[in-house]
């Protein structure tokens, strides 16, 4: 661990001292230092141009919580040439559209210099639309009908993601962030969510709790300080943060990151039990021997999932072990892809386990029993981890001159479409790197630091990327490195910033043989509604109007008389408003056989079914 530490810390100094002077910007990237000061030391003067210095914006301090929603309709494609795709935003968005196609069993490398790397047959990246901004409505792109490298695509199977994310006013919730080491956390099973920063290091024995209904700007000292007996103050490593279970919100995990000789203190997973009447936390002492793991590790991260806990040591390895007693029940492996310095950064969710490593181009996404699904590597311009001249000899762009990206955090949508890598270039600002569902390097972005609190040059740089679009609290979640109560100064140990981003990955199919979606008039229907199929009986295709008062999930199915689904016409969330769907009597490409069938609409507790015939 010391070894990392120290590798980070000689990374840092080389880039900070060859950076120039002078405040830069580049729109991939973002902002670069002005004036003064080196990597890593603590400011009084942040600058966004010369002589001027960065206040917070002038806004409530409260977070407002608007949840991404986007309306993704089936889009009718032959294969054949150009395709609009549209899409509705329920808020103005920063975004992309990326196609898959669905049917490939395709492994291996592929991509820009071959960083993309498919070991098992999943849906294979096709292209996508450049990060654009999108006003709050109707919005569409359009497909040339070709994959990235310039190939047809031609017909099949495909589906459509609609990345979209809200940052043109970021939102202040809580405080909820303290050391670069830990990832912070937000508790968004409760209402109002909790934010909990990780334990500090000097002492290592307390942590900022914080809700997100207060103001902190107004009232910077209303977070509350909770302790910890687990760890001395004369401790310094205990890196891997707070983190809340996720089955029992009163049980918290933390570590102990490295060995203390004169404490007698070793290494290892601490169990904690919540007190809220105390504001303590007080060791699991049925959690191995003095409520720590039973086989000491130096554990960098602690995930709780499930029944288990996900943990890395600095090696290739991951430990799986059970949350009751400690005990390890798995052992996984990522030697081919990890060697030394290894696995240093962990995310951990339904849709599987990432991995990665400040010291390492690799970026990949496993499996539960360890099998790896995808990796990204260098020579996309996506977590490069290159200096300048190396980026150059790809042909691809460099984060920061002379600099080498060094990934501090990671994190992946629950859906797994979407996972980020947040890479600390040096000096360039808050910024993240994001990659599709096989692995695909789909774009790099810096937050604008005027709608901050983003700090150049702090280390804290973790974003959560929390739910899987449907809960009230779902989004994207920076950390920032800014201290609450003294907006000027950056800080590693304080009352650090934790900002709300509306954001959401939201899929339509495309393709031959789908049926489309179309929005009727602008106006907001009253009630539910399912009306009657037109024309019925049909020969080649029925359209069917339907409203919706209200945000809610919509379906609409068609069943044969025998009660079974042969088609699904819509199944996703709609904003209110009056649509129209079509059906062409075809279940998976296949004309269905004549006769009558049923058209079924279900939203919230609103239910109707209306009859059509089909006629050859």
């Amino acid at each position: 661990m010391l070894k990392l530490i120290a590798s980070i810390a000689f990374v840092a100094a080389l880039v900070a001292s060859a950076f120039p002077q002078g405040r830069q910007y580049d729109p991939r990237y973002g902002y670069g230092y002005s004036g003064g000061g080196t990597y890593g030391s603590r400011r009084t003067d942040v600058f966004l141009e010369s002589g001027e210095t960065w206040k917070i914006p002038v806004r409530s301090g409260l977070g407002v919580f608007n949840r991404m929603v986007v309306t993704t309709p089936d889009v009718p494609y032959s294969g054949s040439g150009s395709v609009t795709i549209p899409f509705t935003l329920n808020q103005p968005a920063r975004g992309t559209v990326v196609i898959y196609a669905m049917d490939s069993n395709e492994t291996g490398e592929t991509g820009p210099n071959n960083a993309w790397i498919r070991l098992i047959p999943q849906a294979k990246y096709v292209w996508h639309s450049p990060l654009s901004d999108f006003d709050q409505g109707d919005n569409s792109v359009e497909w040339d009908g070709k994959e990235w490298n310039g190939e047809d695509a031609g017909a099949g199977s495909y589906e459509y993601d609609v990345i979209a994310f809200n940052d043109f006013e970021a939102n202040l919730v809580g405080t909820g962030h303290s050391g670069a080491w830990g990832q912070h956390s937000i508790d968004t099973s409760v209402d109002p969510p909790e934010t909990w920063s990780p334990f500090q290091e000097r002492p290592p024995n307390v942590c900022y709790f914080g809700t997100v209904d207060r103001d902190y700007i107004a009232n910077p000292n209303s977070f509350e300080l909770w302790t910890i007996a687990a760890f001395d103050p004369s401790e310094r490593e205990n890196r891997s943060g707070n983190r809340p279970d996720d089955l029992d919100r009163t049980v918290h995990w933390t570590s102990r990151s490295a060995r203390n000789d004169d404490l007698g203190a070793i290494p290892g997973i601490i169990k904690l039990q919540r007190n809220d009447d105390t504001r303590t936390f007080d060791i699991d002492t049925s959690y191995g021997e003095n409520g720590q793991s039973s086989e000491p590790t130096r554990v960098h991260w602690v995930i709780p999932f499930k029944n288990v806990t996900y943990n890395t040591d600095g090696s290739s390895e991951i430990s799986v072990r059970d949350k009751e007693a400690g005990e390890v029940v798995e052992t996984l492996s990522y030697s081919s892809w990890f060697t030394s310095p290894g696995i240093a950064l962990l995310a951990v969710n339904e849709s599987g386990i990432y991995l990665s490593s400040p010291f390492t181009d690799h970026f990949l996404a496993s499996d539960f029993e360890g099998n790896v699904r995808w990796v990204n590597t260098t020579g996309d311009g996506i977590k490069d981890w290159l200096t300048a001249e190396g980026a150059a000899e790809l042909d691809i762009p460099s984060h920061a001159e002379g600099s080498e990206a060094v990934t501090v955090a990671i994190d992946a949508h629950a859906t797994g479409k979407m996972s980020i890598a947040g890479d600390q270039h040096n000096h360039i600002g808050y910024n993240f790197g994001a990659f599709g569902r096989d692995g695909t390097g789909l774009f790099f972005y810096a937050f604008d630091p005027a709608l901050g609190p983003y700090f150049y040059g702090s280390s804290i740089k973790h974003i959560r990327l929390i739910g899987d679009g449907t809960g009230k609290y779902d989004g994207m979640y920076p950390a920032t490195g800014v201290d609450i109560r003294n907006p000027s100064q950056q800080t590693a140990e304080g009352s650090g910033m934790l900002m709300y981003i509306p954001f959401g990955i939201f899929t339509g199919s495309l393709g031959d043989g789908v049926t489309a979606i179309e929005s009727g008039n602008s106006s907001s229907p009253d009630t539910y509604s399912l009306s009657a199929a037109y024309p019925n009986p049909f020969n080649s295709g029925t359209t069917i109007d339907f409203t919706v008062p209200a945000e809610e999930n919509v379906k609409i199915e068609v069943f044969n008389p025998a009660g079974q689904v042969v088609a699904s016409l819509v199944e996703e969330v709609m904003t209110a408003g009056s649509y129209k769907v079509t059906w062409d009597a075809r279940d998976k490409g296949e004309s269905m056989a004549s006769g009558v069938y049923f058209i079924r609409m279900k939203a919230g507790e609103f239910a109707e079914t209306r009859s059509i015939t089909f006629l050859k």
